[in-house]
């Protein structure tokens, strides 16, 4: 299945999460319900992007072809069969408009239309609302191929279309030789910390206190990364950024995570993920209280980055 081309970064919990789409056949559910709208934040690729969201049974649903747009496959009804057909190999070449929620709430029909991917049947729930068809996140990134992450310290899920749902991304592979860093690790840890606490400050936030667990936590995450040749924020072993640090640091009530690879300085690392919304937002949290920095070097020399903010 081809990779799709953003990631996506949605705001709500990821068992409750869900996307527009049709189903093949619909199981034994009231024929109509009461869809509340829901108001979503939704990160795709680190760049957020509104979506509109409808709260049913307690279930939050997102409309289809908004995620066909935004991550760009292409979704078309079929009317030889009366159903839903998904590409991902395609682009999105549909309407642009997005429908919006002109009311609170509407009521939400179960759709009883065959959604195919790539020419497979994925069956999964789905419910038209106001013309359109929504269905969970976790469906269409099964179905489609990428992974969905719930941040609780943010409260909102990240999608990445670099790996599909539950996997994560390969290492990069790179042959370039690197240069030698002028700095010691420990060094570049120390001095990300203060690059850190800088910009948190010149917005009136706290600065953050490095944590010998936390610091221990994310070398690891760094190590791992290599040893077990992926980069993402789900790893093999440890699973998500918060389960690991959770796992790992004493007093854990929360945590996100920021990486890196290929950046040769700290300075070079806090420029990049202050230019990138997501990890701005990681940044710049006020809840967290504390730091913890990983770094590791790959046979080629690159530097992989790992930022680890925890709230205590």
């Amino acid at each position: 299945m081809s990779k799709v081309a953003k990631k996506v970064f949605l705001c709500t919990a990821i068992a409750l999460m869900a996307v527009s789409l049709p189903i093949a056949s619909a199981p034994a559910y009231a024929s109509t319900e009461v869809a509340i709208g829901s108001s979503q934040t939704i990160f795709v690729d680190g760049r957020l992007v509104p979506m509109t969201a409808y709260n049913i049974n307690g279930n939050n649903y997102v409309c289809l072809r908004e995620v066909g747009h935004v991550i760009n496959f292409e979704v078309t009804y079929a009317a030889s069969d009366d159903s839903v057909r998904i590409f991902t190999g395609e682009p999105y070449s549909g309407e642009l408009t997005m429908p919006g929620q002109d009311q609170e709430r509407v009521e939400a029909a179960m759709s009883r239309q065959a959604i195919y991917v790539d020419g497979v049947v994925a069956p999964m729930l789905a419910y038209t609302v106001c013309g359109n068809n929504y269905v969970k996140l976790r469906d269409i990134g099964v179905a489609v191929g990428f992974s969905v992450e719930w941040d609780a310290l943010r409260s909102c899920i990240t999608i990445d279309t670099g790996c599909r749902y539950g996997e994560t991304t390969a290492m990069p592979t790179d042959n370039t030789a690197y240069p030698v860093p002028a700095m010691s690790l420990y060094e570049m840890k120390m001095e990300l910390i203060r690059l850190t606490n800088i910009e948190r400050i010149k917005l009136g936030l706290a600065g953050l206190e490095d944590l010998p667990e936390l610091m221990e936590c994310a070398q690891l995450k760094a190590d791992d990364m290599l040893e077990n040749h992926y980069f993402g924020h789900n790893s093999p072993i440890y699973g998500s950024a918060n389960d690991m640090v959770r796992r790992l640091v004493p007093g854990y009530k929360g945590a996100c995570e920021n990486i890196n690879i290929g950046a040769a300085a700290p300075a070079e690392v806090v420029a990049g993920w202050l230019e990138s919304e997501e990890h701005y937002i990681n940044l710049t949290n006020p809840r967290v209280t504390h730091i913890g920095v990983g770094i590791a070097a790959n046979s080629s020399g690159a530097l992989v980055w790992v930022l680890q903010l925890m709230r205590r």
